[in-house]
């Protein structure tokens, strides 16, 4: 039976564990915010100095469609819910379509009286690392060979997110050093020592976290971060709309930019 709603933990819908799930409701709160304000010198009010978004919850409803005298089955049922539940990953509804959402889950329903056959459950999923949707599916720009170069690159969404950056070495020779920004900041590195057909890769975790690696020929990964020089960005953020992207290398090298919008 195909439902109204419909939800995806990694590759798993949760109704096509069995039949006899029926998804009843989902809920998203609103994202949990905090805000920074000092007083301004000499007049009335404050100014806002920071806004931190925490995290994002979504809760599942459902119900399962199993005869009350039939308590086995509802308890076994039961507990592979809980199992495809505290998997946790990329959550998915059907209603967002090239949406992903990366959850943990923080409340398991409670089993209740297994006698009482019209029993809702709640799952509550929480993103703690992104609190934001994400696109599925990044948008990208690539340039096939630069040494230098400055284009606009068009960032979906609404809200702030992140730019991944990868630079293939094309020249034949090794290169020591190279800078890429956006308008809100940049990266600058020296010494990076990426020989010939090496990788910079410049990307994020699933939960946001930064990362700055050169991929060997042979595809092997070495950390990159000592490189970065200390005038360097926390990150290489990004505006939703036209976006400038500016990179500068010792040499010529293929250009990978990529971005997955976030949406409040």
């Amino acid at each position: 039976m195909q439902l109204m709603r419909r939800v995806q933990l990694g590759d798993q819908q949760l109704d096509e564990i069995d039949n006899r799930i029926i998804i009843t409701g989902v809920e998203e709160d609103a994202a949990r915010l905090n805000y920074s304000a000092v007083s301004r010198f000499g007049a009335p009010g404050q100014r806002v100095t920071s806004m931190h978004r925490d995290t994002l919850d979504v809760s599942v409803k459902f119900a399962l469609r199993i005869k009350k005298n039939d308590l086995a089955a509802r308890s076994e049922l039961f507990e592979k819910v809980a199992g495809w539940a505290m998997g946790g990953g990329w959550l998915r509804l059907n209603y967002r379509p090239n949406r992903r959402l990366r959850v943990v889950c923080v409340t398991l329903p409670a089993a209740g009286d297994q006698v009482a056959w019209d029993t809702e459950y709640e799952i509550t999923f929480r993103a703690y690392g992104v609190p934001y949707w994400q696109q599925s599916t990044p948008t990208t720009l690539t340039v096939n060979s630069a040494k230098a170069l400055n284009r606009t690159m068009e960032i979906p969404g609404t809200a702030d997110a992140v730019l991944n950056v990868e630079f293939q070495n094309i020249s034949g020779m090794e290169i020591s050093t190279l800078t890429v920004g956006t308008d809100s900041g940049s990266f600058g590195f020296k010494s990076l020592g990426l020989k010939a057909d090496e990788a910079l890769v410049i990307d994020h975790t699933a939960e946001g976290l930064l990362r700055i690696r050169i991929r060997a020929a042979s595809g092997g990964y070495r950390s990159a971060l000592a490189k970065r020089t200390e005038e360097s960005a926390d990150d290489l953020v990004v505006r939703p709309g036209t976006a400038t992207v500016k990179l500068t290398a010792q040499r010529a090298g293929m250009v990978t930019l990529s971005c997955y919008g976030r949406y409040v």
